[in-house]
């Protein structure tokens, strides 16, 4: 799932998927659009799911539901065909929020014990039942999700200050990661997957698009239709998805290895002729990840794109959800459109047993785009794909050394951490075992009996990954995946002549840091002879490698294509037998870092701040609120890097003219593309 940043990156609902600036397919400037991912998407508070069997396994879900797009409320009935484990519960508990009121639920047809509370319905097993259908009817109005509004969304679009209904009314579904359960009650987690059957009816004005496939649609009752898509393919909750509009519909055909594969796309009137530009290499996109892993997981099915009303992207089943905002008319967003596409495999074919295992999802289809960029623009692409994902990336100035656990992530999402740093494990682990195996890997990894259609962990992963290179892989992937430590390294590289126009070269390494990782150390060695490339693979604090080289040695690069996350110190190459001990490498101090806040008080018209530069460059501030729509922006402009803090009194932010509302704010700080951001608070 992708969501906006700048331009429009993370996120399966982000996210931080394209450049800023300087690489292909950069989008324009949307800052007005985006939603930072500095916010977090699930509050601390935000009380998930129950995230253990509950003591059964759902193996249908029928949805048969009315959604009144104008008094915006959903009613109707949810079928869940169970099968009890063989020490049945007590009771069946299912999701869905309390806001929403439960009218009866039923056990195989017959009046059911059951309470609705904490977000939870909660129903009595019947005596000797082992399994069964039970039948939740219910009605009301979703609300909106946290500060992103996931779960069901009502809106116009194309509305404007001059036409605010906008040419038509739409709505659309989010549940990622567990807001389903706002709309529908089910088993809110992405550990049970199940089959589907979505019937919706709206008003005979509009279509409905849902996963699967499209089995019939027929008119409920005057000026009503109702639409049914069936998914016969296993999902989960969370990959349940669909949209209402009166959408312009086309179809088209892509020549897939099982078969021709429908491709389908549901897009508003006013967007049509931008939408079949930048849709236009669907196609494409399906050859070049069959090719790498596999035939299109749902065979039989089809694979579709509806526009949706949102500043995000998300993957759901066969039927993925796209951003107006994505449709610009300029093929700008081809990365999106790929990383939704490359979930299919990873992610919706294989799926995360928890919540932990996101970044099993999001790396592999943020990696996807740099392999996208690679057949369509050549490795040197690639490579700076790769680099603007991790060292050149504004948002992340320590390598992802702050940003918490690969496998432990917080928030789940929006987090680039899991998006990003997830992509680089994939790019280093290349780097380490090689091309042939690592695409042996992935093909096998997505394709696995064992796998598919179920659920993956790390360890499954890892263990693909070890059977493909044919070795033990914990000692390079752990350090990535279980910490947040980057290699420190300190090298240096000694050369001594030798009889006959030759040299002997000794390159020296350690590692600084108390996480002690394994490390394939490439080096780039250029002669009077012409030049080659050597490795050291690093698995203790130090170790030494020494060549003889024909010609004179010039210049010694350490890892030049960026194959490795590290922080290191660049030397040139020294003569005779100098103390090969490397100095301590140090780690750059931060581009910028806000110290302190304070709190606005008053008429809500100033802000008082300190911060400190690493760097020089020109300052600007930005202020949002917690949906991430920017309200105000002060540029301070040219500063120096020094150790002391610099104060700043910020007078007169505001929200459109006015003054700031009570409540919690962001505030960001920027030098030359580098950030830092805090919260802060309007006291009235």
């Amino acid at each position: 799932m992708t969501q906006m940043r700048r331009p429009s990156l993370l996120i399966s609902f982000l996210m931080m998927l394209i450049p800023l600036s300087g690489a292909a397919h950069t989008p324009p400037d949307m800052a007005d659009l985006e939603l930072r991912p500095f916010l977090p998407a699930t509050d601390p508070d935000d009380n998930p799911p129950d995230a253990t069997s509950r003591g059964f396994d759902v193996l249908h879900y029928t949805l048969d539901i009315e959604i009144d797009p104008v008094a915006e409320t959903v009613s109707g009935h949810v079928d869940v065909d169970l099968q009890l484990e063989p020490a049945p519960p007590a009771i069946v508990l299912l999701d869905l929020v309390s806001y929403l009121p439960v009218d009866s639920v039923l056990w195989d047809g017959a009046p059911a014990t059951w309470i609705h509370e904490d977000d939870e319905i909660r129903v009595e097993v019947p005596a000797g039942a082992t399994g069964g259908v039970v039948s939740v009817h219910y009605h009301g109005s979703p609300e909106p999700q946290t500060q992103r509004n996931y779960g069901m969304i009502f809106r116009a679009y194309g509305a404007s200050s001059a036409n605010p209904d906008g040419l038509g009314r739409t709505v659309f579904t989010f549940g990622e990661p567990w807001y389903n359960r706002s709309w529908w009650p089910c088993k809110d987690h992405p550990a049970d997957k199940a089959t589907a059957t979505i019937a919706v009816t709206v008003p005979d004005t509009m279509r409905v698009v849902a996963n699967g496939l499209l089995t019939d649609e027929s008119p409920a009752r005057a000026g009503w239709t109702r639409f049914v898509w069936e998914e016969g393919y296993p999902l989960a909750t969370y990959l349940v998805g669909l949209a209402v509009a009166n959408y312009v519909e086309w179809e088209e055909s892509c020549p897939a290895a099982d078969g021709p594969l429908p491709l389908t796309f549901h897009i508003y009137d006013v967007d049509e002729a931008r939408a079949r530009i930048d849709l236009a290499h669907v196609c494409d996109m399906v050859l070049m990840l069959e090719g790498l892993v596999g035939p299109y997981p749902f065979p039989g099915q089809r694979y579709g794109h509806m526009e949706v009303q949102w500043g995000g992207a998300m993957e759901h089943q066969t039927s993925t959800s796209l951003g107006q905002i994505f449709l610009p008319g300029t093929g700008y967003h081809q990365e999106i459109v790929l990383h939704e596409l490359a979930h299919q495999w990873f992610g919706n074919l294989i799926t995360p047993a928890d919540w932990n295992g996101i970044w099993l999802n999001e790396g592999f289809a943020s990696y996807a785009q740099a392999l996208w960029v690679e057949h369509e623009e050549g490795h040197a692409a690639y490579l700076e794909r790769m680099a603007w994902f991790g060292p050149l990336h504004p948002g992340h100035p320590l390598l992802f050394e702050d940003e918490g656990i690969l496998t432990d992530p917080w928030p789940i999402l929006p987090n680039p951490l899991v998006y990003h740093k997830g992509a680089w494990v994939l790019h280093m682990l290349r780097g380490a075992i090689g091309d042939a195996a690592f695409f042996t890997f992935l093909h096998d990894y997505v394709r696995d009996p064992a796998l598919a259609f179920g659920h993956v962990t790390t360890a499954d992963m890892v263990a693909a990954a070890e059977t493909a290179a044919g070795r033990d892989l914990h000692a390079f992937l752990d350090p990535w995946l279980d910490t947040s430590a980057v290699p420190d390294i300190a090298w240096r590289a000694r050369r001594t002549p030798l009889p006959g126009d030759r040299t002997e070269l000794t390159l020296y390494a350690s590692q600084r840091q108390p996480t002690l990782f394994e490390l394939p150390l490439r080096w780039r060695v250029a002669t009077t002879a012409g030049g080659l490339d050597t490795l050291l693979t690093l698995a203790g604090l130090e170790d030494s490698l020494t060549i003889t080289v024909d010609g004179m040695v010039g210049e010694v690069e350490l890892d030049p294509d960026g194959w490795l996350l590290m922080w290191r110190e660049d030397v040139t190459a020294v003569d005779g037998a100098d103390d090969p001990a490397a100095p301590v490498t140090e780690r750059p101090a931060r581009a910028v870092e806000l110290l302190g806040v304070g709190p606005l008080r008053g008429d809500g018209r100033e802000i008082r701040l300190s911060y400190r530069l690493g760097r020089s460059g020109r300052v600007d501030l930005a202020l949002y609120d917690l949906r991430g729509r920017r309200l105000d922006t002060l540029s301070i402009g040219a500063r120096s890097a020094r150790a002391d803090a610099y104060e700043q009194v910020w007078s007169g932010p505001n929200d459109n003219g006015r003054p700031l509302a009570a409540g919690v704010y962001w505030l960001a700080i920027e030098v030359d593309g580098r950030r830092d951001a805090r919260r802060v608070t309007v006291v009235r």
